[in-house]
């Protein structure tokens, strides 16, 4: 068993996670973040998403929850945004506001940060244009979905979900890989099982890697491990007075098919466009998105509710989302992050 002494822990290397590092670390602080995943250099293509997608390590069938959900997610650097669709989009803002968290500064700063364009016709497919076109004859606020792609770089391959291999897709690998070269310790392959807790005071964490057991200590600890990794730690740990496991929230996609002649959707990034005139009364967007053999839908996850009074602890995730926000949560995970880092450092 392995013990180090650093100013914060970090479980989990996501769009919560890798944006704490850097700006923890380019404050001074000594950082460590534990990856549950491999550091995956390959991306791209189905055969490369076999290691790093939680699935079935003989049969690689996804994993479901006991209703019979399939629940796919990623173990590896920079989480599911490697293998998001570049869609980047505040989210839940009047709300964190609302509860006293105003993001509005931690925004800007990530909008200035992130590479953010509107979908264009450079990388649009005339499936998409079609029901955008359809769409706005029929009444509805269709309108073009902000991307964080570089649209001279993306080839349209539409293959967004198994990572892009032309780099053209910002991810919060790049937070980390910046968080590193400021002296960020990151140790991939690291499963965080629970978080050290004494007399109300979290001092560090104890897992399990590929060799050995470990265990480390900080003077602060963060969870950013996700919906659905953050809780699972949580109810290991012996924490006080929190709801952890229970109101569990799923936000999950509803596909409706049509079949159409000589128009397909195939040679774009996924959710090109988006109509928002619904979510704030029904809670939902439509969009069109890239349906394909062996396709991979997500689900965002979160606990409603959840509250920790324990010192030097800290959850940055969408764990932290009271209901389903109903829209890509990842520029607000990301201005969570850049806010807990200015309040904990």
């Amino acid at each position: 068993m392995k013990t180090s002494k650093f100013d914060f822990i970090i479980v989990g290397s996501g769009a919560g996670g890798s944006t704490l590092a850097w700006e923890l670390s380019k404050r001074g602080k000594r950082v460590l973040v534990l990856e549950r995943g491999k550091e995956i250099l390959k991306i791209g293509s189905f055969h490369n998403i076999l290691s790093f997608y939680d699935c079935n390590k003989y049969t690689r069938t996804p994993k479901k929850s006991k209703e019979g959900v399939i629940i796919y997610r990623t173990f590896m650097g920079g989480g599911s945004t490697v293998v998001a669709t570049g869609n980047i989009v505040r989210c839940y803002e009047k709300e964190f506001k609302e509860m006293g968290i105003d993001l509005s500064q931690e925004f800007k700063e990530a909008e200035n940060e992130i590479p953010i364009r509107l979908s264009t016709k450079e990388i649009q497919a005339s499936g998409s244009r079609a029901i955008y076109e359809a769409a706005l004859s029929l009444g509805y606020q269709m309108e073009a979905m902000p991307k964080a792609i570089d649209q001279q770089k993306c080839i349209k391959c539409g293959l967004c979900i198994n990572g892009c291999k032309q780099g053209a897709k910002w991810t919060a690998k790049n937070y980390l890989n910046q968080a590193v070269k400021q002296g960020a310790v990151v140790r991939y392959d690291s499963r965080v099982e629970e978080v050290l807790i004494d007399q109300g005071q979290a001092y560090g964490v104890r897992g399990v890697n590929a060799e050995d057991e470990f265990e480390y200590e900080a003077d602060k600890v963060i969870l950013a491990a996700g919906g659905l990794g953050t809780p699972v730690i949580l109810q290991n740990s012996k924490i006080n007075n929190t709801d952890v496991g229970k109101n569990l929230f799923i936000d999950i996609f509803v596909n409706v098919y049509g079949i159409t002649d000589d128009v397909n959707q195939l040679s774009e990034p996924p959710m090109e466009f988006v109509d928002l005139e619904f979510h704030d009364q029904e809670g939902f967007l439509l969009s069109p998105f890239i349906n394909r053999q062996k396709m991979i839908r997500f689900i965002e996850a979160g606990l409603k509710g959840m509250r920790l009074k324990d010192k030097n602890l800290y959850v940055c995730d969408a764990s932290v989302f009271p209901s389903s926000p109903g829209m890509p949560p990842i520029l607000t995970i990301v201005a969570l992050a850049k806010k807990l880092a200015k309040d904990a450092a």
